[in-house]
């Protein structure tokens, strides 16, 4: 989710690969790359009680490939009891009902006796749809970053995981933010390396040329408080956009329209972020993580521990 339209209002920088980002030290939204890894969790993958484990896989192989090129991370996850502000449990509740919705229908679909090509297709959709992480999906990957020793934070009650990468980006303690989710270039994070969800490919985006782009076509001196209005004004998780206004034109309409109250309220969302810090964790290579994975989750043990010693350096 995030800012509507972003990636045809702002051109990235560079498309990059981990190897790129060799060194560097990066706060990661953790529950945008958890739910991109759990929607796998439909090709049936279980440990012995039922419980999808496709997520495990999939953060597995960040947490070493980030490792084996010696990038520093820190896991940042919504606070456990989200105290949202009203204007993002509008958004919350809509998801919710969408999720009722797709449920209902693929429970109808499920009680066919026979099934057509066109419900097989369709249960794949309402079955991403449907879905929802549990605790039991965060308490795996809390497992898996305890058993690296790998640093995680919570989000202070009121703010999400986005604004708190950001700010650790603008305080230096990390060199960027790694998240699908948008909303981190308005919490004004100075570099973002997205993954696309579509192509699967990591996109960078940098603060200093984002403005650059906007001033190239308003010819004044863009800041933070521009990326913000074009945020709101495309419509994001906390206010709707504006209507009329499309991706193309946005750049060159901005200055002149005016925001809603609720849009306004975006704004001190984006700008209302407490500073934060933190300090990084010595990873270490612990192979007792192969037998929590086999006794408790059903994966091979020997591939586990061999995915592990093939990163170890």
């Amino acid at each position: 989710m995030g800012i509507k339209d972003f990636s045809k209002i702002f051109t990235y920088t560079r498309e990059v690969k981990f190897a790129d980002l060799k060194n560097k030290k990066i706060a990661i939204d953790a529950m945008t790359e958890i739910w991109r890894a759990s929607l796998g969790a439909m090709n049936k993958l279980t440990d012995a009680n039922g419980n999808p484990t496709i997520h495990i896989n999939v953060i597995l192989a960040i947490i070493l490939d980030l490792q084996k090129n010696n990038i520093k991370q820190i896991w940042v996850f919504d606070h456990n009891k989200i105290g949202h502000n009203t204007d993002k449990l509008e958004e919350i509740e809509k998801r919710r009902e969408k999720r009722k919705n797709a449920k209902n229908e693929l429970d109808e679909i499920m009680s066919k006796e026979f099934k057509s090509f066109h419900d097989e297709n369709r249960i794949t959709i309402l079955e991403k749809q449907a879905f929802s992480i549990d605790s039991l999906i965060i308490s795996d990957i809390l497992t898996l970053l305890t058993y690296f020793n790998i640093q995680y934070m919570e989000a202070p009650e009121g703010y999400e995981a986005e604004a708190i990468c950001a700010s650790l980006n603008k305080n230096g303690i990390v060199d960027g933010v790694y998240s699908s989710d948008t909303d981190a270039v308005a919490f004004g994070a100075l570099t973002l390396w997205r993954r696309n969800p579509r192509d699967k490919k990591i996109y960078e985006y940098v603060q200093s040329d984002i403005f650059k782009q906007i001033t190239d076509i308003t010819e004044n001196e863009a800041s933070i408080e521009d990326i913000k209005k074009i945020s709101v004004i495309m419509g994001t998780d906390f206010c709707e956009k504006t209507k009329g206004i499309g991706a193309k034109t946005v750049i060159k309409k901005y200055k002149n329209i005016s925001l809603t109250e609720k849009q306004n309220r975006c704004i001190d969302i984006y700008t209302n972020v407490p500073s934060s810090t933190a300090e990084f964790k010595d990873f270490q290579y612990n192979l007792e993580v192969a037998d929590w994975l086999a006794d408790d989750k059903a994966f091979n043990r020997e591939r586990v521990l061999k995915l592990i010693t093939k990163n170890i350096k």
